[in-house]
């Protein structure tokens, strides 16, 4: 009995190591695309983040740094989502100014379209957060 487990927990391991090395092969070649290289990896995490951040704020929670953090974002991650959203004009800097999160969305895609089509994540360089030492 001891033996057969034993038998079917190293074909379980020698499946699960392939998979792993094939999925770590994937993942090389997707970080390599020219949408999931440098900026273009910073503006699809930003949309990505301020999306969830929108869909909190509507739910009726906070997006403050501390409240992302707790969610899983990071503050780097929560300044371009930020930054993202204040491109498209319904964040102020302090909170979301948009009532209406369909509309919201929209601009926030917008914004995406437009940064991605210039190939230049300026606009949300300027806008993160200066921080102080």
């Amino acid at each position: 009995m001891t033996t057969d487990t034993m038998e079917r927990a190293q074909a379980t391991l020698q499946r699960l190591v392939l998979e792993n090395a094939q999925l770590k092969k994937e993942n090389r070649y997707l970080r390599k695309l020219k949408v999931n290289a440098g900026t273009g990896r910073i503006l699809n995490r930003a949309m990505a983040d301020a999306t969830a951040m929108l869909a909190w704020r509507f739910a009726g929670y906070s997006i403050s740094r501390t409240k992302a953090h707790d969610l899983g974002i990071t503050e780097r991650r929560w300044e371009w989502a930020r930054a993202l959203m204040m491109a498209a004009r319904i964040h102020d800097g302090h909170d979301v100014t948009e009532a209406d999160f369909d509309f919201a969305l929209t601009q926030l895609t917008k914004a995406h379209d437009r940064i991605e089509a210039q190939g230049d994540i300026g606009a949300l360089i300027l806008r993160r957060r200066n921080r102080r030492r």
